[in-house]
């Protein structure tokens, strides 16, 4: 995998994580971004006094199309079906001029729930002449993959790390990154006995991507270096410490639904405390999240 390949992927993941992360307002201003970027037509619509958004969230006026964005926490089938239906007269009717109606949402990682996929049916049954869609987060993905430049998606998304860096960590971001770890609140006691497994078969077991076991295959000569690192640790707890700070970060995830690739990504992000990604930090926590992902309850056995 080239150099790109992995910007790319880092960004993809990093992109997921926004996308869990992010809801209501703060999702929408998100795919204003990205659709400011991709699509130099499109125009942003927000409420102004008592008219508010004419149910519009985004236009693309050269193609007739109109966006309604919908992010909440949990997607309730009754209450959306409603806000569908409504959202899409109201917007037709407040805009003749539009073709094609635009459902975006993010609150599920798959499919839309058989209630609403038919939703869309009905509606594109009531309103003929007018193309009625949805799009997830693949579709808004394609958007920025295809659309968005190397720069651009560097400012939606931050810098990728440079591969080139990992051949380059030293001991001083392999210690700021453990003590920092360290220093937090302890999470679980890891039930381990930090024996080194084999990394592919893990891999396989969470379904992890052949471009996390690039980044991690990159990462694992930084791994040994953690390895020797702890072996010194004056303080006998310490590889305890960091792999209990690891394990609750990795159980938050869970339970908030981020597993797979974006986890591991989401793990060395914490690990870095908002360093710069674009540098070696990025590999030294990549390097501590690969060995604890080795040796104890990060991710299943």
């Amino acid at each position: 995998m080239d150099v790109r390949e992995v910007d790319l992927f880092v960004h993809r993941a990093l992109f997921e994580l926004e996308c869990y992360r992010r809801t209501g307002a703060a999702f929408q201003s998100f795919f204003e971004r990205i659709m400011e970027y991709g699509e130099p037509g499109f125009v942003t619509v927000k409420p102004w006094g008592a008219e508010g958004d004419r149910k519009c969230d985004g236009l693309l006026p050269d193609s007739g199309t109109l966006f309604q964005v919908y992010a909440p926490e949990e997607i309730k089938i009754r209450p959306t079906r409603a806000k569908m239906e409504a959202d899409c007269a109201g917007g037709l009717a407040a805009w003749e001029q539009m073709r094609r109606w635009i459902f975006v949402w993010s609150a599920l990682p798959a499919g839309l729930p058989p209630d609403l996929a038919a939703c869309l049916l009905e509606l594109a049954d009531r309103h003929p002449g007018v193309e009625i869609a949805d799009w997830n987060r693949e579709r808004l993905w394609r958007v920025v993959q295809d659309q968005l430049d190397e720069v651009q998606r560097a400012s939606l998304l931050g810098p990728p790390p440079r591969a080139d860096s990992a051949a380059h960590v030293t001991a001083v971001e392999i210690q700021t990154v453990l003590n920092f770890l360290a220093s937090g609140p302890v999470g679980p006691d890891p039930q381990d006995s930090f024996e080194i497994t084999d990394l592919r078969p893990k891999l396989e077991k969470n379904r992890l991507s052949a471009q996390i076991e690039t980044i991690a295959g990159r990462a694992i000569p930084i791994a040994r270096e953690v390895e020797r690192y702890l072996a010194r640790s004056y303080d006998p707890d310490f590889m305890a410490k960091v792999g209990s700070r690891l394990i609750g970060r990795y159980e938050e995830l869970v339970a908030e639904g981020v597993t797979g690739d974006p986890a591991f990504i989401d793990l060395i992000e914490f690990a870095m405390e908002g360093r710069g990604r674009g540098g070696r930090y990025f590999w030294g926590a990549a390097g501590i999240v690969t060995y604890y992902f080795e040796i104890c309850d990060i991710f299943e056995r």
